[in-house]
């Protein structure tokens, strides 16, 4: 998929399509920052119940092996939150995703983050709510300013997903 994803900026930006290479890049990154905000609450959440599961079961004296007892229920429970957790037409919010990636221990470049999604003039996000309210186009200096950016927030949502956050 990430070779069809490539394929098609690639098209895009060889007939000087930059509007729509920025658009393509856009909802790619925010449909990401939304998995992996998903997908990092319910680690979070399997882990702290997890923990608490142990506790009492420890009290009561149940000798349940712990890693298997953590296995069992961190898959069932992220499986669980998954389903319930941040719908994806919600709005949004970059303190989540942060939030998520620092009790996560994932080591991140806030101001990437933030320069592309942040509701905050000067943005990425910025440049797209104006889009949306306008007719205009994205320049190709415009949109060489958050390329990289975008490839940046694509390769490391993408392997947090395949990784940290299974």
């Amino acid at each position: 998929m990430v070779n069809d994803f490539q394929n098609k900026i690639s098209n895009l930006e060889n007939q000087e399509m930059y509007t729509e290479s920025f658009y393509s890049y856009y909802f790619k990154v925010e449909h990401l920052a939304r998995e992996v905000i998903k997908n990092g609450k319910a680690k979070i959440y399997a882990e702290n119940l997890t923990q608490d599961i142990s506790k009492i079961l420890k009290k009561q004296e149940i000798d349940v092996s712990k890693n298997k007892l953590e296995t069992q229920y961190k898959n069932k429970l992220k499986s669980f939150f998954k389903k319930k957790e941040y719908k994806q037409r919600e709005f949004l919010n970059i303190k989540d995703l942060i939030d998520v990636l620092v009790k996560n221990k994932i080591s991140i470049e806030e101001e990437k983050i933030k320069n592309i999604l942040q509701s905050k003039s000067g943005t990425a996000r910025d440049l797209r709510n104006k889009l949306v309210h306008s007719n205009k186009d994205v320049s190709k200096n415009e949109y060489e300013k958050y390329k990289k950016n975008f490839k940046y927030l694509i390769d490391l949502f993408e392997r947090i997903l395949k990784s940290d956050l299974k």
